[in-house]
C-alpha cells in the first residue's frame, strides 16, 4: 500500500502518521490494542523503518499511542468524559441549570474514577493586535488573561485561555 499524497506535499512520515491516525479514528484498532510491529508497517506501506519510527513518534507525542519497552506500541485508552457546561435540573420539570464548569468536570471525573486537577493563572498583559481587534480595544491596552490547564490523572486534556477587557475584571 502506498501512503496517500493529498494536495500538499508533506514529508513521508507525516503522511504515514496521518494515515495511521485515520485508521485509528476509523476504529481499525480499538483502545488498548497493539499497533502492528514496525516491520509489518514498513512492509505494508513500503517505507523505511526510520519513516515508521518518526510517524509513530508523532502519534506518541499527540497522546494517541504509548510505547511499552520490550512489549510494543499500543493505542492509548482514552476514557470518555462527556462534558457539558450545565448540570441537570435540580427540580423535576425545571429547565437545565447552569453550573460552574469546574463542578461539572470534577463530578464527571469522580464518576469515572479519575482525578481532576486544574492549574489556574490570571495575568494583566498588553493586548496583541488580534485580541485588541476582537475586544474593540487599541493594541497595547491592558487586558486580563485567564488561563486554565485541566488535567485528568496528571495528563493534560484541556487548555483554556480567555481575554477580557481590564474593566470587566476590576475588583
Amino acid at each position: 500500500m502506498t501512503i496517500p499524497r493529498g494536495g500538499v506535499p508533506s514529508p513521508k512520515y507525516q503522511r504515514l502518521a496521518a494515515d495511521l491516525r485515520r485508521r485509528i479514528e476509523a476504529g481499525e484498532w480499538q483502545g488498548g490494542a497493539q499497533l502492528p510491529v514496525e516491520s509489518e508497517l514498513e512492509h505494508h506501506y513500503g517505507v523505511a523503518r526510520n519513516t515508521v519510527r518518526l510517524a509513530v513518534d508523532l502519534l506518541v507525542n499527540e497522546g494517541r499511542l504509548v510505547r511499552l519497552q520490550g512489549k510494543g506500541t499500543y493505542l492509548k485508552q482514552q476514557p470518555l468524559l462527556d462534558h457539558r457546561a450545565y448540570a441537570p435540573a435540580r427540580v423535576p420539570g425545571q429547565r437545565d441549570s447552569l453550573a460552574a464548569p469546574s463542578e461539572v468536570y470534577a463530578k464527571e471525573a469522580r464518576e469515572t474514577g479519575r482525578r481532576l486537577t486544574v492549574d489556574f493563572e490570571m495575568l494583566i498583559v498588553r493586548a496583541r493586535a488580534d485580541i485588541a481587534g476582537w475586544l474593540g480595544l487599541v493594541p497595547g491596552e491592558a487586558v486580563v488573561v485567564r488561563r486554565q490547564l485541566r488535567m485528568t490523572d496528571r495528563e493534560p486534556f484541556s487548555i483554556e485561555e480567555s481575554h477580557y477587557r481590564a474593566g470587566l475584571a476590576a475588583g
